[in-house]
């Protein structure tokens, strides 16, 4: 079968016309116009569970990435604002960190630039294990970046990627991406009880139909442990008032 990108592809050359939608009836340009190229499905997001977080961490210690690993399951920040980061964005003091900055490879270089949107440059607030790890590493760093490769130079993100995947393959996670680290933080975050929208802060979405949509699988779940909880306030009916029919006359108010 053709491949996705194929058909993307395709789709600039009038690949509307071969949909089976159209099959039936293409007599018209406009119904070309409105077939889309299928969209990629979502990849399925790995979120371990707290022993499985241990083991992640169990195995990058045996790497040079295990700070980069615990920053990014901290902050949930994408790795290439990871990789950019600059130590006066650091505050050690407050226990934050800004992100300003992302890096990424633009025709075979490292580029560290803006990132895109607005919403992506913000504040995330760190906690003391992270405060406390920022501040060893602070205290023998030579250089503008936090996370380099020993000479001041970036880390290459493609490496990066190989690293967390055979941390995450070891830990009995095959197939887990370092961007899963990001669903990590967001996760928690929601089952902890942070609200939606501070969350989409966080995480630096643009608006809040995307954390919602990204995490409807957790919310879903809240809103069940939200009816158990309620329940546990409301004063018990008994089975005998529940069981009663109720008077012929009784109206029921919608």
């Amino acid at each position: 079968p053709p491949k996705l990108g194929s058909l993307r592809s395709a789709s600039s050359r009038g690949w509307g016309i071969f949909h089976p939608a159209l099959m039936a009836d293409f007599t018209t340009s406009r119904n070309t116009a409105r077939v889309e190229p299928p969209r990629p499905q979502p990849r399925e997001k790995v979120v371990p569970p707290p022993e499985g977080i241990s083991r992640l961490i169990e195995e990058a210690a045996k790497t040079p990435i295990l700070r980069l690993v615990i920053l990014a399951m901290h902050t949930g920040m994408r790795r290439g604002e990871l990789l950019a980061l600059r130590w006066y964005c650091v505050d050690l003091e407050k226990g934050f960190v800004k992100v300003e900055w992302s890096l990424q490879r633009v025709d075979g270089q490292i580029v560290i630039d803006k990132p895109k949107s607005k919403k992506s440059r913000r504040v995330v607030p760190i906690d003391e294990e992270a405060v406390e790890m920022l501040r060893r590493m602070r205290e023998t760093s030579k250089y503008d970046l936090v996370f380099h490769r020993g000479d001041g130079t970036p880390l290459d993100p493609s490496t990066v990627t190989h690293q967390f995947a055979r941390i995450a393959e070891r830990a009995g996670f095959k197939g887990m991406r370092f961007h899963d680290q990001r669903h990590i933080y967001a996760t928690y975050a929601l089952l902890a009880g942070v609200d939606l929208r501070v969350v989409q802060e966080l995480l630096g979405h643009e608006d809040i139909s995307t954390t919602a949509n990204t995490y409807t699988h957790v919310l879903e779940d809240l809103k069940s442990d939200a009816a158990k909880m309620i329940a546990s306030v409301l004063p018990k009916t008994g089975k005998r008032q529940t069981s009663a029919k109720p008077p012929k006359n009784e109206e029921t108010e919608s």
